[in-house]
């Protein structure tokens, strides 16, 4: 069977969400990693992974848990955010915590996770180290009644770090137990944990995903970015710890590239003091006019129809590939990267999902027909926009950024100029005392969102697009250009 007896259903482009895709029987061979990721995220020194949403940090993350996990000296555990944060903030009666806290409560919540980690695990690593004995594999010696010792000491570190315990005898009064501050024992902990990590060749790998869903748990956007920046913080000095004693672990986190810029803003010395420690997950490429099959997303793309699970594929290189199934148009013309990426915000999760959208509608079909894509806008522009609907509902100007999108509906206008929109702006704001941001930030706030662009017009309607998460785009609008809607949320948007 040749590649034109291939269904474009047949073909398996995994998941959007990174945690279900890394479910999959075949996760480890769709994951694409051109770029290096893995590699770099596996540097001791590097333990941050930042992206816009749906860029794949998740996903990356997942593959790293899987590939380490193959080697038996390797544990790992992925932190939930929103779901382990919301019950330890309420034990530990978060609303308490001073600002000046929030770093050694972080410290806190890191080491408790790894004494857990060297609870549950401490029977295996036994277990394991007597077999690599046996092997004469040069090792750490690490006597039974040391592990024993420390496996004791940390365990009663953690019960007296437990918050206040209430305890009911029959029908008697309820009494309260209140231990020590957590911050008066956690230096005992921490010296525990390490002393357990240099007596074993295990490495522990914490990895904490979804950090910016912690607004939902705070009181207000300032509470939040405290917590976070104290996070980052924590994050970093932890890590530094590890590494300084030679632990051969350490913690990682995901986060989201808006998230860390405002933070940024307002704190001068963390980009400068993390940078070297960061993976930027960006996919973006100036060659999609001219080499589209050299792009990174579209490698991806292609590295994911070589790995569906058919046999045939696999003898076919990119460039046949693509040709194949992102065939030239009559004219000879090949616009499909080039659509994509522009009804996209160029990320992994969009394009896989305009190309499912596709596939429900062609699955039949034996390649991606150009013709068809514009038939497919209107499930996908659906999606897109709920998309940007969760980034904005974290935003601390949301009720802004949603007027300045009536806005847009109301002018229907797929171009307009800066002052039509702060005319109308301007209009509806004067019933609504909620609003306080002027036309010019709520402008800045739907172009660094993305659904807005800057377009300089040129001849032969080769217009040029600058929009926030291109590279090269400047990271505010300029409001002597006209502002363009983001082409993948033009239909939704009824323009």
């Amino acid at each position: 069977m040749g590649m034109e007896k291939v269904l474009i259903a047949d073909l398996d482009f995994g998941k959007a969400d990174g945690k279900k895709e890394s479910r999959k029987m075949n996760f480890e061979s769709l994951f694409y990693d051109g770029d290096g990721y893995y590699q770099r995220l596996c540097e001791d020194d590097v333990y941050l992974v930042t992206g816009r949403k749906g860029t794949g940090k998740s996903l990356l993350t997942r593959y790293f848990k899987k590939v380490k996990e193959k080697t038996s000296f390797n544990y790992c555990e992925i932190i939930e955010t929103n779901k382990f944060m919301r019950k330890k903030l309420k034990t530990f009666n978060y609303e308490k915590i001073q600002n000046q806290e929030m770093t050694t409560f972080w410290r806190y919540v890191f080491f408790t996770e790894f004494g857990r980690m060297i609870n549950s695990k401490n029977k295996y690593l036994l277990y394991d180290m007597s077999t690599m004995e046996e092997k004469k594999f040069t090792t750490v010696a690490i006597k039974e009644e040391d592990v024993e010792e420390l496996n004791g000491k940390i365990s009663a570190g953690l019960s007296a770090l437990n918050a206040s315990i209430s305890i009911t005898e029959g029908k008697k009064v309820t009494k309260e137990l209140t231990p020590e501050p957590y911050y008066e024992k956690i230096d005992t902990l921490a010296e525990l944990v390490i002393e357990y990590m240099n007596k074993t060749n295990t490495s522990f790998y914490l990895i904490f995903d979804d950090i910016d869903e912690l607004e939902n748990m705070c009181n207000s956007r300032e509470e939040f970015i405290n917590l976070a920046k104290s996070f980052l913080q924590a994050l970093e000095e932890l890590n530094d710890e590890l590494y300084e004693n030679d632990t051969q672990s350490k913690i990682i986190s995901t986060f989201r590239t808006d998230i860390l810029d405002e933070l940024n803003e307002k704190s001068n010395n963390l980009n400068r003091s993390m940078y070297d420690s960061t993976i930027k997950i960006d996919w973006y490429s100036s060659l999609v006019k001219n080499s589209p099959d050299q792009t990174p997303l579209i490698k991806m793309l292609l590295h994911k129809i070589r790995n569906s699970n058919i046999d045939i594929l696999k003898n076919y290189d990119d460039s046949e590939l693509y040709t194949h199934f992102f065939p030239n148009d009559k004219d000879g013309v090949n616009n499909h990267a080039e659509y994509l990426l522009r009804h996209s915000f160029g990320r992994p999760r969009d394009i896989i999902i305009f190309l499912q959208t596709y596939q429900n509608l062609y699955g039949k079909e034996q390649v991606f027909d150009y013709s068809k894509f514009d038939l497919c806008k209107k499930s996908y522009s659906s999606w897109l926009f709920a998309e940007i609907k969760n980034e904005i509902n974290i935003s601390a100007n949301r009720e802004e950024i949603n007027l300045g999108i009536e806005v847009v509906k109301q002018n229907q206008k797929r171009k307009f100029k800066f002052k039509n929109f702060e005319n109308k702006y301007n209009e509806l704001k004067k019933s609504n005392n909620n609003i306080l941001l002027s036309a010019e930030d709520v402008a800045t706030e739907l172009y660094t969102l993305g659904i807005v662009g800057n377009v300089s017009y040129r001849k032969n309607n080769n217009n040029r697009y600058w929009f926030s998460y291109r590279d090269g785009s400047s990271p505010k609008p300029d409001f002597n250009k006209d502002f363009i809607v983001h082409f993948g949320l033009q239909n939704y948007l009824s323009l």
